[in-house]
């Protein structure tokens, strides 16, 4: 009876979520209006010359000549994973209900199915951009403005000012600015200190930029073009892949001699395992199951996330990048060899050939110790945490995390504590250790500049900017 129980309650939770991210998340727009113009349509709308889901089914081969590709959501003790292909009628499921339930090739309900036409190669930057498009509708550098009845990004290009002070906001993988000032605007604190930062500062901007079709050295370098005519003081806040834009911009790309100190939340400053090429697939399903978890209501310090609908957009669009490009080439779904197609996610790969990321390091240990401390290290800031959920709406998280898998290892990401995205030892690690005196390995791991919120049970990578300590620290540092 407890198990029966346990099955329903998953179950109702799933369609709580599809409804959820379906119908209601998003900005002026549906989920389902988003998987659209991605490409991507519910199992039950007709697709122009597809061969039927019935048929797949039943065991019967795909046409060689069949344009669509299915992929299934399934849910198996209480995770979500995604599976290339129909599922499978089981005619002896809910026998007490006298009907029949999809299964999947590996086991697991079928809680949903996605349906789309395969893409050729030569589309898959379209593809990309397209999904960027979705996800970071406003794309550029923004003002960032009071208005009633809060704040918002502007939708207009914004020049920086010529001189005088500059607030940056800058986003990381799958998300907007927008998405930092909701999570700010959900706390009294949050507001106040945006006040503040519109008395102290010239201009606060917003530099809305690609994340998945381009590298963040690109986004640097189009950070780099929007400031080139400026020589105003910048202080910069970024969340995530943000902050290796931010890092380009001020180590490798800024020509003037401007202050800048850059305070890094959550930032996969030697990559993050998510991104690894061998987690691809797993990736995608931790994204899924992540927002799930955001949309269903898991304890999340009472507030709302705003992060649910993009999670579930993001992963649904990159498996329809990877499953196609796959299949078409090879006719089989090798998801975990695609992630070098996608820029934005191979420039913070956590591994040890990633040339932009070894690049950036090779920079900044070359650089004389007298500048390296007194230009960077001092005016660096970092926010980190160590996620480790309690709530059972986070139970999902053990098959990622730890050794408690579906099948030997084929789950796990994270070896490491991390904040649900990102290796908590990547979120200030600058360069190795080798090159740095015991007076600059301090400066890292002081209090001064690093906030740690330790096995936290309900800071993660997308609730950061609604933490009364993340307030605090951002106030005490950029005050100066």
């Amino acid at each position: 009876m407890a198990g029966d129980s346990a099955e329903s309650r998953r179950r109702e939770e799933n369609r709580e979520f599809l409804r959820k991210v379906m119908l209601e998340e998003g900005d002026r727009r549906t989920l389902q209006s988003d998987l659209r113009d991605l490409d991507l349509h519910l199992a039950t709308e007709p697709l122009e010359g597809e061969q039927s889901i019935r048929d797949l089914r039943r065991g019967r081969e795909r046409r060689s000549d069949d344009p669509v590709s299915v992929v299934s959501l399934l849910e198996d003790d209480g995770v979500l994973r995604w599976e290339t292909g129909p599922g499978f009628e089981h005619p002896h499921d809910n026998r007490r209900r006298g009907r029949r339930r999809s299964r999947g090739r590996a086991g697991g309900t079928v809680v949903t199915q996605l349906k789309f036409e395969d893409l050729p190669p030569n589309r898959i930057d379209t593809a990309l951009v397209n999904l960027d498009g979705r996800l970071t509708p406003n794309q550029g550098l923004h003002l960032v403005e009071k208005k009633t009845p809060g704040w918002r990004v502007s939708t207009t290009h914004q020049e920086p000012v010529a001189s005088g002070k500059i607030l940056l906001l800058v986003h990381g993988t799958f998300s907007k600015c927008e998405k930092i000032l909701e999570e700010l605007t959900q706390t009294n604190a949050g507001t106040k200190l945006l006040d503040w930062a519109d008395s102290r500062y010239d201009q606060i901007l917003a530099f809305n930029h690609p994340t998945l079709s381009v590298s963040p050295v690109l986004n640097a370098s189009d950070l780099a073009q929007h400031f080139d005519a400026s020589k105003a003081e910048v202080d910069i806040v970024c969340h995530s892949r943000g902050g290796l834009v931010s890092r380009w911009w001020n180590e490798r790309f800024d020509r003037s001699e401007r202050r800048t100190r850059i305070v890094f939340v959550g930032s996969p400053l030697a990559g993050t395992s998510l991104a690894s090429p061998h987690n691809l697939k797993n990736t995608i399903n931790l994204l899924t199951n992540v927002s799930r978890a955001l949309t269903v209501g898991a304890q999340t310090g009472g507030l709302l996330v705003p992060m649910a609908a993009p999670f579930f957009t993001a992963a649904a669009g990159l498996l329809r990048v990877f499953t196609s490009v796959t299949t078409t080439l090879t006719k089989v779904p090798l998801l975990d060899a695609g992630v070098a197609l996608v820029p934005g996610l191979a420039g913070q790969s956590r591994q040890g050939a990633n040339s932009e990321i070894l690049r950036l390091r090779e920079g900044f240990a070359t650089l004389p110790a007298g500048v390296r401390s007194t230009e960077y290290l001092r005016r660096y800031y970092f926010i980190a945490s160590d996620f480790e959920p309690d709530d059972p709406g986070w139970r999902f998280w053990k098959y990622f995390n730890k050794k408690q898998l579906f099948n030997a290892g084929a789950d796990r990401i994270f070896e490491r504590p991390n904040d649900l995205v990102v290796d908590t030892d990547s979120m200030s690690d600058l360069v190795d250790a080798e090159h740095l005196s015991d007076a600059q390995k301090g400066i890292l791991t002081s209090k001064a500049h690093r906030h740690m919120f330790p096995k936290a049970s309900l800071v993660h990578h997308t609730n950061y900017f609604q933490q009364a300590k993340t307030i605090e620290f951002l106030r005490e540092k950029l005050s100066g």
